[in-house]
């Protein structure tokens, strides 16, 4: 993985929370690991960026098997 790649990348992509269940998930996610207090940013940044590549994962994999393609 070439990660400045991946940043450039992502400097192109929005970020947005989809309707109030992603705003849901952000509130309930920061409460429950304290990711309010002074040092947790970078836990909290990498956490979201992993739980939205995830997603995106999956739901790419489900596009791909309604295709019915097997590459992926």
């Amino acid at each position: 993985m070439d990660i400045q790649k991946e940043i450039k990348i992502a400097g192109y992509q929005p970020f947005a929370l989809p309707e109030a269940g992603g705003q849901l998930l952000f509130s309930a996610v920061t409460e429950l690991y304290h990711l309010d207090r002074p040092g947790s940013a970078m836990f909290a940044a990498s956490m979201f960026y992993n739980l939205g590549r995830v997603q995106g994962i999956r739901e790419e994999r489900a596009r791909r098997k309604q295709r019915g393609d097997r590459r992926g």
